[in-house]
């Protein structure tokens, strides 16, 4: 009667999703991340990744591939200099190779580059090399630490 009970347990959880990957494939994006020196956590349908030397990234499906979004809280001075804020957005597209900056719905910055295709450990390394020099990009903005926490 135990075993019944034990099985039954097992098709449940089997069938409700509970041992379902966040989106399909992110088990090898979060086994990449981890290698990378990540701390990855599952969210409900999002990978979030903290480096204490990178950026800390959302990773999500999107469009055939995933998306890698990172976001920096604003500062009052955003909303007392809109004009100035947008300006630094623009400065920091123009010298984006592989990103782009914008303000999200909330009014923060957001950063977001797209991996198209499914994992491959090679390819998706180098996306992550390119991504990851967005932080140099980052540092040399002048105005960031005017507009963002």
């Amino acid at each position: 009667m135990k075993r019944f009970f034990a099985a039954l347990l097992i098709l449940g959880l089997s069938t409700s999703g509970a041992w379902a990957e966040v989106f399909e494939g992110s088990d090898d994006y979060k086994k990449h991340m981890e290698f990378l020196g990540y701390e990855v956590t599952e969210k409900k349908k999002s990978l979030q990744a903290k480096h204490g030397q990178y950026l800390n990234i959302w990773l999500k499906k999107y469009q055939k591939g995933v998306l890698v979004i990172g976001y920096f809280g604003r500062k009052q001075t955003t909303k007392d200099d809109v004009a100035g804020f947008h300006a630094m957005i623009n400065a920091l597209n123009k010298g984006a190779s592989a990103a782009r900056y914008y303000e999200d719905k909330d009014g923060d910055l957001a950063i977001e580059a797209w991996y198209p295709g499914t994992y491959e450990r090679v390819r998706f390394g180098v996306f992550m090399d390119g991504f990851n020099q967005t932080k140099s990009q980052l540092q040399k903005e002048s105005r960031l630490e005017t507009y963002v926490k």
